[in-house]
């Protein structure tokens, strides 16, 4: 079964480029340090490289998930969560962290992705479709 149609060919096509790379592995430590001494412009680039590795790295798994686990409604609702995050994160893309863009995206986008705003949803729904399934 075919997860994401068609018309999403584009992003098909970006799924399998931010697939094939690892994301950055990060510690406690390191979240903390960034925490304390980051600025706006470089959380706007770590994100702007970061994001579509592991949306799209997650997006794959989903994919190898059973037949009757992909057949759902429930695990096509988190499916299409993920594609439309995958879409708002990969409209930075290209983008230059001036001030412009930072005002512009961070406040935004980058904080209220769809994802963020259906995480409680996205994880009663897949631990329900999970239930449902055994």
């Amino acid at each position: 079964m075919r997860l994401f149609p068609v018309r999403l060919s584009n992003i098909n096509k970006m799924l399998d480029f931010y697939s094939q790379f690892n994301p950055s592995p990060l510690s406690i430590k390191q979240f903390i340090d960034f925490g304390l001494n980051a600025c706006p412009r470089k959380s706007y680039v770590f994100l702007r490289k970061e994001l579509p590795v592991r949306l799209a790295n997650i997006m794959k798994e989903i994919t190898l998930l059973p037949e009757s686990l992909l057949r759902m409604p429930s695990v096509g609702l988190v499916s299409a969560w993920y594609v439309k995050s995958f879409e708002e994160v990969l409209a930075f893309e290209k983008t230059d962290p001036s001030e412009g863009n930072l005002e512009k995206y961070l406040p935004a986008p980058l904080c209220n992705t769809s994802l963020k705003n259906h995480q409680t949803p996205f994880y009663s729904t897949f631990h329900l479709t999970l239930l449902t399934a055994a």
